[in-house]
């Protein structure tokens, strides 16, 4: 009977210590996972403060744009060869990150601005430009502008379009027209729901230029070349603008009648800005981007809208 009992607690014993130990491996297990999420909410933290970081920098350079403008002798104009338009990877600056860190060797933290005037704008530009934008039906410009300007007999009052993603929910835009294809440009790259109404010719793409009514597609391409400059190619040191509208005719060497749709539709300077800020931690696994959108009055640049979201790969 002894051997049996002995037998008997040798066995309960093991048993205590073998569920001992599965509840303590439960706890590790827990304990390692409550601390890998501590570490990605530090992360998302850490990513979000420095996209927000990076959009407060991008506002800086456009509240700082006609201090630049003058000094360089560019006032009164917007181009894409002005200094706004370079993107800065702030980590690999020691001007705002004086150590980040081994663990921040592969990732990123910059801006990104976007001048809104070098599209169209949904909200202000007239009828019959929208009329000729390919995968804008008749109907469906006729809902935009009755969304516009609202409709007192059904009591509707004007609801401006907040973003431009709230054309491709409407029925009759199909994702091809949104998205475009290999030989149309989409909606999504042609629209924006900031602006006054007129397109920066200064920044504009050719797509959208030939977006303009009456507007040759000779006119364009020549608006085009000039700003290119000699090498033929945007974005490089030797690209022009123009001063104002006037010049277009005397540096193309085009006639001023066949101009008439860029004085109707066009200017040289933009007031809204958007700074997009890119951030990413481990590696980029976590990811912030920031938004805001800037309206530049005078010295000073006013937020209008800030937009905040993550993106876990």
């Amino acid at each position: 009977m002894k051997r049996s009992e002995s037998g008997f607690v040798l066995v309960s014993v093991l048993w205590i210590l073998a569920i001992l130990t599965v509840i303590a491996v439960g706890f590790q297990r827990r304990a390692m996972m409550d601390a890998r999420a501590a570490m990605f909410t530090l992360d998302h933290s850490k990513a979000m403060f420095m996209a927000r970081g990076a959009v407060e920098r991008g506002i800086v350079e456009i509240r700082n744009k006609a201090v630049i403008d003058a000094l360089y002798k560019q006032a009164g104009r917007t181009s894409l060869g002005q200094r706004w338009t370079n993107t800065t990877d702030m980590l690999r600056e020691r001007a705002y990150f004086s150590d980040p860190g081994t663990d921040a060797k592969d990732d990123l933290c910059r801006y990104v601005i976007r001048d809104e005037q070098s599209l169209i704008s949904i909200n202000a530009v007239d009828e019959d430009l929208l009329k000729k934008l390919e995968g804008l039906d008749l109907s469906v410009v006729r809902k935009i502008m009755r969304r516009r300007v609202g409709d007192r007999s059904a009591n509707e009052l004007p609801q401006p379009f907040q973003t431009v993603e709230e054309i491709r929910e409407m029925e009759g835009v199909s994702d091809k027209d949104w998205f475009g294809t290999d030989k149309k440009v989409g909606l999504r790259d042609l629209l924006t729901c900031w602006g006054t109404g007129r397109i920066n010719v200064n920044t504009a793409s050719a797509a959208v230029l030939k977006c303009i009514p009456e507007l040759r597609d000779n006119i364009v391409d020549a608006i085009v070349a000039y700003r290119q400059g000699p090498d033929g190619e945007l974005g490089t040191g030797d690209d022009q603008d123009f001063a104002n509208l006037g010049e277009i005719a005397e540096k193309t060497g085009i006639s001023g009648e066949s101009l008439a749709p860029i004085q109707q539709y066009c200017t040289v300077d933009s007031q809204f800005f958007t700074i997009r800020g890119i951030a990413t931690r481990r590696q980029g696994k976590v990811m912030a981007t920031c938004v805001a959108t800037v309206m530049v009055g005078g010295p000073s640049a006013f937020v209008i809208k800030w937009r905040e979201e993550f993106v876990d790969s």
